[in-house]
């Protein structure tokens, strides 16, 4: 299980009146990526601890629902934001959060999936996050986070079917490789990724191409249980 932040197209856990330079005053947080960040970076100055007090409100909730979440997230990605990161990251460390998303996926392997006018949108996103990835990767790694080396299925979200796994697998890149998707039993495109995800076609070519499935919470007791062994 994963803390998912939600800083836009979303409703706040906190009421307006506590974090009014966030939400509407209907508690809704603002609408799509771009806005939300241009909104962030434009008050930065005035909202960090209005969002300091929403993620950690966030937290809360998981925590008081019994989830002990070991990777961070977020939605549409925006966690990434320059005003953001490292305010997620601080928050993380602090109850044991070992890894996070950065995004991170070769566009010239992503031309072999689709062509270029179907997704003028995601080439715009995946510049800003390769422009921010370094910079992340440090920021994470001041507060002993760590990230997968690829994070595929930004040129495909809510369109991973067994062709594309099954086309992607031979191609990735990376010791620690996360594939974000979107199942559930009740859209159509939720069922193909939950289909494409229990294939057995696509087990075998992992098979093949050596490839282990893992979570975040093995990989999080992996990197404790190796903290103690060096420690002894």
């Amino acid at each position: 299980m994963g803390l998912h932040v939600t800083l836009c197209d979303g409703r706040a856990v906190l009421p307006h009146s506590r974090i009014p330079d966030l939400t509407a005053p209907d508690g809704r947080l603002p609408p799509g990526p771009v806005r939300a960040g241009l909104h962030y970076w434009r008050l930065r100055r005035r909202i960090l601890r209005q969002l300091e007090a929403e993620i950690d409100a966030q937290i809360e909730r998981l925590l008081v629902a019994g989830i002990r979440p070991h990777h961070v997230d977020g939605h549409h990605h925006l966690h990434v934001h320059p005003v953001l990161f490292r305010i997620v990251c601080r928050r993380a460390a602090l109850i044991g959060v070992s890894w996070i998303r950065v995004p991170s996926e070769e566009l010239r392997g992503a031309f072999s999936f689709d062509s270029l006018p179907r997704f003028p949108g995601h080439v715009s996103s995946w510049g800003a996050f390769e422009v921010l990835r370094s910079r992340n990767a440090r920021t994470a790694a001041e507060f002993g986070l760590r990230s997968a080396d690829r994070v595929y299925g930004l040129f495909r979200s809510g369109r991973v079917d067994e062709p594309y796994l099954g086309a992607l697998i031979p191609r990735m890149q990376g010791l620690i490789i996360e594939v974000y998707t979107h199942p559930d039993e009740s859209t159509q495109n939720g069922r193909k990724e939950l289909a494409a995800l229990l294939s057995s076609k696509v087990k075998e070519k992992l098979s093949a191409h050596q490839l282990l499935l893992t979570n975040y919470e093995e990989l999080a007791l992996g990197m404790n249980s190796r903290a103690g062994g060096s420690s002894q």
